[in-house]
């Protein structure tokens, strides 16, 4: 038995969305306080760097420091929950492969900690379903395959600095008793 009536329910609900929301405005603030942009960046439809990093950033601080679930972080974007899903893991990537972005995403904690939001969630790690996992296979085979094209060419080129004939790699085709 429930000890609250069907109003009293609704009204927590209804508060609980209020609080999201204020906690989401206040991530997209510290974002482009950190960014020095305005808010309204976020809502354009702008596919320039600095609009497209701003949405990026506030998706993945919105998703470590609220409750909001991906369709309310969408909604409050205007966006859709699998585009949320995209910026958050194009986040992680870029946070960790640049020093840029890593400094900027310290520099967001510590606004959103003097705020007074406290980080809710561990942070995001990149999702990676069975179509990214394939293309990474694909990805370090062409990698591999490309080291091999380089150590060949290097071995030509000092080959022939020296004189020698070079050793050839075997082509697509090509016998390999021969």
């Amino acid at each position: 038995r429930f000890s609250k009536s069907a109003n009293q329910i609704t009204i927590h609900l209804f508060d609980m969305n209020l609080i999201a929301q204020i906690n989401l405005q206040k991530v997209l603030h510290a974002v482009c306080l950190a960014y020095n942009a305005p808010e309204s960046k976020v809502y354009q439809k702008s596919r320039y760097k600095d609009a497209v990093t701003l949405r990026i950033m506030t998706a993945y601080f919105a998703r470590c420091y609220t409750n909001a679930s991906l369709v309310q972080i969408g909604r409050f974007m205007q966006k859709d929950h699998s585009t949320i899903i995209h910026y958050i893991n194009q986040a992680c990537d870029l946070i960790d492969l640049y020093e840029a972005y890593q400094s900027k995403a310290e520099q967001i904690e510590q606004t959103l900690h003097s705020i007074g939001l406290e980080q809710l969630k561990c942070i995001p790690q990149r999702t990676k379903g069975r179509r990214a996992k394939r293309k990474l296979a694909h990805k370090h085979s062409e990698d591999t395959r490309y080291q091999k094209m380089l150590e060949q060419a290097i071995k030509e080129r000092k080959a022939k600095s020296k004189n020698e004939a070079p050793e050839r790699m075997p082509l697509f085709g090509d016998s390999f008793g021969n």
